[in-house]
């Protein structure tokens, strides 16, 4: 029996050993020593208890000996003159043991991470949700994460964000680009809406497709870009009132001072008919003074005024301005397009619209040296799209001239009170692209 079960061990690629019905080792393979060394006598009673053998039963046991992990599987076989023998299978799961242990301990580590963070973290699988932390529990106004898993990734969307969220969603299964963040409102257990910044991503949870998400509680963030813009369009209002009253004070007390002027020129040349030519010239050079200045003065009132935009669509206010500067600038050519505009908007965004107009075209005229611009302007709710381009010197955006800047800080003024952007486009002797955003409310 011993030398047939010796050979039939050697045989195998796997360490075995062959044990007696006390549990003392007769016999162990080549796998076997080459794996654990020669293990003598008693020695694997260190590893199962002689009160563990049985001829009934079969043993699967994990134990720890002389630094390694041993999987050991022991089953009974008996004899033919009847005597029992324990055969056992040693697997060393030293290696798998330690992955164990460092998985477990990332785990931890992750837990701890995903636990305490500061953004609200979730995982969906078919619009379903499936994990969630503690922070996202408790931005939602739940008291347990439980409560939140099994629920529409939906459920707690603000309904008029359903639409964006669940496209930008599709258009990101697709793999089409998109910001890494957006913004949308959510509305907690007690019907409080707050807004939160989401980032999303897909990953693969429990084996099957996922997308995880970051999102992080911005409400008082936009709170106070809400006050912030508020008081930029109350600013706003308050320079164009001050604009139109200096420019009524300048047209009614001005004017009326150089048309009185105009007019005692004109009875003071009836009281001396004969002015040696000398004194003519001056005389006439003093009235063509007196009416420059008063057609300088007409132009500042009317710059300084929007009273147009009151009688007249915007359309056709601006062609008026565009007209305006190519007469009062022959040697540019202004091209002007306007798409979408169909009935009037907000008074106060065509009020943004006209000054930016009126800004950017002063600005070409002082300081491009273009000879051909091109405007377009685009409505398509709820945002309009005003681009304004010229083949001039251009200018570094970084190191623009003083004057130039507070043009351009003016624009941008007006063009952030109303949650708009602006993007300056420029280079030395490239010309100059200024790019207006302003959604319409």
């Amino acid at each position: 029996m011993n030398e047939s079960y010796k050979e039939w061990l050697e045989s195998i690629a796997h360490p075995l050993i062959l044990l007696d019905a006390k549990g003392n080792i007769i016999s162990a393979n080549y796998e076997a020593k080459k794996s654990f060394g020669f293990l003598k006598g008693r020695t694997f009673l260190r590893l199962i208890r002689e009160k563990e053998l049985s001829p009934e039963k079969q043993i699967e046991k994990e134990v720890n000996f002389n630094g390694y992990d041993i999987d050991i599987r022991l089953r009974p076989v008996f004899s033919e003159d009847g005597c029992i023998y324990f055969i056992a299978s040693l697997t060393d799961i030293t290696a798998a043991k330690r992955t164990e242990q460092d998985l477990k301990n990332i785990s931890e580590v992750y837990q701890t991470v995903v636990e305490n963070s500061l953004a609200a973290i979730s995982i969906h699988q078919d619009g379903i949700t499936r994990f969630v932390n503690r922070r996202y529990a408790e931005m939602l106004g739940f008291e347990d994460p439980a409560q939140c898993i099994g629920r529409p990734f939906w459920a707690s969307i603000h309904p008029d964000d359903v639409p964006m969220v669940k496209e930008r969603g599709l258009m990101r299964e697709k793999h089409q680009v998109l910001p890494a963040q957006y913004v949308f409102r959510e509305v907690k257990q007690d019907g409080t809406v707050i807004w939160v910044e989401i980032r999303a991503t897909h990953a693969t949870y429990m084996g099957k497709p996922a997308a995880v998400t970051n999102l992080i509680d911005i409400t008082q963030r936009v709170k106070a870009e809400e006050e912030i813009r508020t008081l930029s369009q109350r600013l706003v209002r308050v320079r164009e009132d001050e604009r139109k009253k200096l420019a009524a004070d300048l047209h009614d007390q001005m004017g009326q001072t150089l048309t009185a002027m105009h007019f005692d020129l004109e009875n003071l040349r009836t009281y001396i008919p004969d002015l040696p030519p000398e004194g003519t010239r001056l005389y006439e050079r003093l009235v063509a003074n007196v009416e420059a200045l008063a057609d300088h003065l007409r132009k500042t009132t009317l710059y300084m005024r929007s009273d147009l935009l009151e009688q007249k669509m915007l359309i056709a206010v601006l062609d008026q301005l565009v007209k305006e500067f190519m007469h009062q600038h022959p040697q540019m050519k202004v091209s002007f397009q306007s798409l979408g505009f169909k009935k009037r908007l907000n008074p106060e965004i065509e009020l943004t619209v006209y000054r930016i107009f009126q800004e950017s075209l002063r600005n070409i005229s002082k300081h491009a040296r273009a000879d051909h611009v091109e405007i377009i302007l685009t409505y398509s709710h709820p945002r309009i799209i005003l681009t304004i381009r010229d083949n001039g010197v251009g200018f570094s955006p970084k190191k623009k001239a003083k004057t130039r800047g507070i043009g351009l800080i003016s624009m941008k003024e007006r063009v952030v009170s109303f949650g708009g952007e602006m993007d300056v486009i420029s280079a030395p002797g490239k010309g100059t692209t200024l790019r207006f955003d302003i959604p319409v409310c």
